[in-house]
């Protein structure tokens, strides 16, 4: 097995979750395991590391082989429906008859590959089988077979949000056992298993807190009736919160036990519990809970709240509740305890502040915090995540008071070598504030410094890492096009330097997309006095051609606008404007 040196020090083999293309939140091989004979499978999977492969049952070596070419074929290369129904149809012989070995594997391998193929199939029939054959009374979920769990219950909510995705081109045991017709209801088939295993899971929450938290997370979001993503804000959705009764009961069960039973004090700052802690507040606020966000409330912003408030771990839960709490009145109770330590807090966790700015939607109260907060701004508040200035840009007040006090609190910090507020911005990797400072109203810093800086100063920043400050530039609506046109000229000279290059072809795209068009139409005259370099270019041919520049170059306007119809994923409005005047 080859190994790969992962965070800390750690090696990690090539079939790890990290180093394949399957979506990934945790380590689960350096977490403990959830459920009893942790000993031996930690002794096992200990042996199968130290003899190089894994072991599995000779068995199921064919269906694990077919498996990993099903998936390679799905990533690669598009299947129609009857390729895809033969391969299920293989699948489903393979597995016939060895359902008690697939339950015991302890293939990584093998079980990810079964994931992939359960998330992705659309055969309710097949997710059926599946369900039978790893059914919570028979086998709870073990820390192997947890990502099939986790690809069943998927399935199942994409079930109930779309069922018209799904079609049965397979007999199940229901259907051959019904004589009269084959029409099977899959709905309270897949209603049954979801509440098994959120039953399980519920009963067993104490332990889950800390123990297999995706799983946890995601279940969680299933008796919520939300999509387990990045972003879980927003409302609930109305296909899978109403599943069925009892499941609307277990949901009811869990809210009353974080509330009334669970010792918050370390839920709140454990490392694994946090997490779940975070999205239930999240989930609560989804199904307008009041009473969960003000026991939350009222624990984190009570007596205890300056320890809270200042622990690191507690970061992600306090965060939750404060983005939340504005929903339902709270927020002032919570925003008058912070004031009372802010400088402990800018130290600790200056997200709690800059959270507290991000969910503001009242003009008047962000500026009375703004003035509460006049003598105790710091660098970290200042800055962290750009949420005090995104919230200056967004209620239109005291943007030129904010950039006074970055610009002093940026040269303490740099130690004063550096004037130029733009190179600040760069040296102090300040770019989320930089984002919300472009979209000012007032720009007399960044317009100084754009002023300052010469030529070769701007390409420099352009054919670098940095090149999105200027790609911001040229996007922002607030400032003048004669801004971004003066800019631009002083990179006319080696124009074609950055069309070659990785970092300035962007800025040339973000031009193209954002610029007018007399500022689009001085940038590709220069470009296509260089169409030689350029073409012999591989980044200089994408940039002529993609943009259509030899059609511009002959002013044949049908072919240009057939070039720029075909680009993908662009923004073509302001191109297509230019053929208007060509």
């Amino acid at each position: 097995m080859e190994f790969r040196r992962g965070r800390g020090g750690r090696f990690r083999g090539a079939n790890h979750p990290r180093n394949s293309g399957a979506p990934f939140y945790e380590d689960r091989r350096g977490s403990k395991r959830s459920f009893e004979g942790y000993n031996e499978v930690e002794r096992g999977e200990s042996k199968q590391l130290k003899g190089g492969r894994e072991e599995i049952h000779p068995d199921l070596v064919c269906l694990k082989n077919f498996l990993s070419q099903m998936k390679s074929h799905w990533k690669t290369q598009k299947i129609d429906k009857d390729e895809e129904d033969l391969m299920v149809c293989n699948v489903l012989k393979q597995i016939r008859g060895k359902e008690a070995l697939l339950v015991k594997s302890d293939s990584y391998h093998l079980n990810c590959n079964v994931a992939e193929f359960l998330s992705r199939t659309r055969q309710p029939s097949v997710l059926a089988r599946f369900m039978r054959t790893f059914n919570i009374e028979k086998v709870p979920p073990q820390h192997r077979t947890v990502k099939i769990f986790e690809a069943l219950l998927d399935s199942c909510l994409e079930y109930f949000r779309s069922p018209d995705t799904f079609v049965t081109t397979f007999d199940s045991d229901e259907e051959e056992s019904n004589d009269k017709d084959n029409f099977v209801n899959y709905r309270p088939i897949f209603s049954i298993w979801l509440h098994s295993l959120g039953l399980f899971v519920i009963d067993n929450i104490e332990h889950y807190f800390y123990e297999e938290t995706i799983f946890t997370q995601r279940m969680l979001c299933a008796l919520c009736g939300k999509k387990f993503n990045k972003d879980i804000q927003g409302t609930v959705e109305p296909e899978t919160i109403a599943i069925s009764d009892e499941i609307r009961a277990l949901r009811d069960r869990y809210f009353k036990y974080l509330t009334k039973e669970a010792d918050l004090g370390s839920l709140i700052c454990d490392q694994q519990a946090r997490f779940i802690v975070s999205l239930s507040v999240s989930l609560a606020s989804a199904l307008d809970l009041k009473n969960v966000i003000k026991r939350f409330v009222k624990y984190i912003f009570g007596d205890e709240a300056e320890s809270i408030l200042t622990n690191r771990d507690a970061f992600i839960v306090v965060d939750s509740v404060l983005r939340h709490a504005g929903k339902f009145g709270l927020s002032m109770k919570c925003i008058g305890k912070v004031l009372e330590f802010p400088e402990k807090i800018s130290q600790s966790n200056p997200g709690i502040v800059s959270g507290i700015f991000a969910g503001l939607d009242d003009k008047e109260e962000f500026v009375k915090l703004y003035d509460q907060l006049s003598d105790k701004w710091t660098f970290e508040l200042l800055t962290k995540n750009g949420a005090v200035a995104g919230a200056c840009a967004r209620f239109d007040v005291k943007q030129n008071d904010y950039l006074d006090k970055l610009f002093a609190a940026m040269l303490e910090r740099a130690g004063g070598s550096e004037q130029n507020f733009i190179f600040l911005v760069r040296n102090l990797g300040l770019w989320p504030t930089f984002k919300a400072i472009s979209r000012f109203r007032a720009q007399q810093k960044v317009l100084k410094a754009l002023d300052e800086l010469s030529g070769q100063e701007l390409y420099n920043l352009a054919c670098s890492s940095h090149v999105h400050l200027l790609e911001m530039v040229v996007s922002s609506e607030a400032i003048g096009e004669k801004i971004k046109l003066k800019m631009l000229t002083k990179l006319l000279e080696k124009v074609d330097q950055l069309a070659v290059n990785k970092f300035g072809s962007r800025l040339l795209d973000a031009v193209m997309i954002n610029c007018q068009v007399k500022t689009i139409r001085m940038l590709a005259g220069e470009l296509v006095k260089y169409k030689k370099m350029l073409l012999c270019d591989r980044i200089g041919k994408f940039i002529f051609l993609h943009w259509g520049l030899k059609y511009l170059e002959n002013s044949n306007m049908k072919a240009w606008n057939d070039v720029i119809s075909t680009s993908k994923d662009r923004k073509r409005q302001k191109l297509l404007s230019i053929l208007a005047d060509v």
